[in-house]
């Protein structure tokens, strides 16, 4: 009877408070990218990325819009030119509407920065039916830390759509390294915190050229363990630069 009387007592007691220990005790922010995300933004970004098959190449990309221009994103070791964007196809997977399938559209627009530098390119596609593009912004994708769990949707070896998760290992600009798997066809994948569009990915691990004496002694170079993606920061940055440039040359070319 005295447990019951404490126990009732305590009830009593947050309830008066307008508070309920129970619901409290089941809520925590972990601040490691966990946060909770809904289905239908869920289902939203996954539809957003596709697979894309150029002329001799297939990766992965997303659908994107920046500054009013609707694009696929990919890798520049994926589209590497006009000419090789052309006659370009992106497949979307999608939940609602099935597979969803256009065409690239170079002719309007194409921006690229060699694989060596940020790997990416941003080129022009028609609009696909029932597909939603991920508004990007500059700034939009800060937060990013160690630990931070992260998600990347792809389409390995060109085959179905997939999603793999595991934690960002380190933020080092304008890469960010993790230990999420992928596979052969997986470059050009969104990669993800919180379903937001944090990097685009870029490539799995090489090994670190050895030279003279450690050329011939193959235990001494050691074989990194994450994948690497480039951060949309930076991507962004370069783009805003690109698209500055273009407009301040026609401006040019309008007042002769």
């Amino acid at each position: 009877e005295a447990i019951a009387h404490k126990t009732e007592n305590a009830s009593n007691f947050w309830s008066r408070w307008g508070r309920n220990p129970t619901l409290e005790n089941s809520s925590l922010k972990t601040g490691k990218g966990n946060r909770l995300v809904t289905r239908t933004l869920r289902d939203a970004r996954e539809d957003a990325v596709c697979r894309v098959e150029a002329k001799s190449k297939t990766g992965c990309g997303m659908l994107v819009s920046f500054k009013g221009l609707l694009a696929v994103l990919t890798n520049n070791h994926i589209i590497t030119d006009k000419a090789s964007a052309e006659g370009a196809i992106a497949i979307f997977q999608t939940a609602s509407m099935g597979t969803v399938e256009i065409r690239l559209k170079p002719e309007r627009f194409m921006y690229t920065s060699e694989k060596t530098a940020l790997d990416y390119t941003f080129v022009a596609c028609e609009v696909p039916a029932g597909v939603q593009a991920m508004e990007l912004v500059k700034g939009g994708q800060q937060g990013l830390r160690q630990g931070d769990t992260l998600v990347i949707v792809q389409y390995p070896s060109g085959g179905e759509k997939g999603v793999a998760v595991g934690p960002a290992v380190s933020v080092h600009h304008p890469y960010l390294s993790y230990e999420v798997d992928t596979e052969e066809g997986s470059s050009g994948s969104a990669v993800f915190k919180d379903y937001e569009p944090v990097a685009l990915h870029h490539r799995a691990p090489r090994e670190p050229e050895a030279k003279g004496f450690l050329s011939s002694m193959s235990c001494s170079v050691a074989r990194k363990k994450t994948n690497r993606g480039v951060l949309l920061a930076a991507i962004l940055d370069d783009l805003e630069e690109k698209l500055a440039a273009k407009a301040k040359k026609k401006e040019g070319k309008e007042k002769k």
